[in-house]
């Protein structure tokens, strides 16, 4: 999930988020959208996103009924 820190985070990391950004992840809600639509291809392993906190909690008290039906807990 993108959000980098680019004093904290290192290079690795702050490029994937680039990448993410360019390639439309703007945000939470993208990242269960796309966890949702692979769950419907028959995706079974779990999937774990990284990012700070604040946005994952944030989704999961805005739009909890999303999280569950892809099994995203925070």
């Amino acid at each position: 999930m993108p959000f980098t820190d680019p004093m904290a985070d290192g290079t690795t990391i702050q490029r994937a988020n680039e990448v993410a950004l360019a390639n439309g992840v703007v945000g939470p809600k993208v990242c269960i959208e796309v966890v949702a639509e692979a769950r419907k291809q028959g995706l079974k392993v779990p999937v774990v996103l990284m990012g700070y906190c604040n946005p994952f909690v944030m989704l999961v008290l805005l739009l909890p009924g999303v999280c569950v039906c892809v099994c995203v807990r925070a």
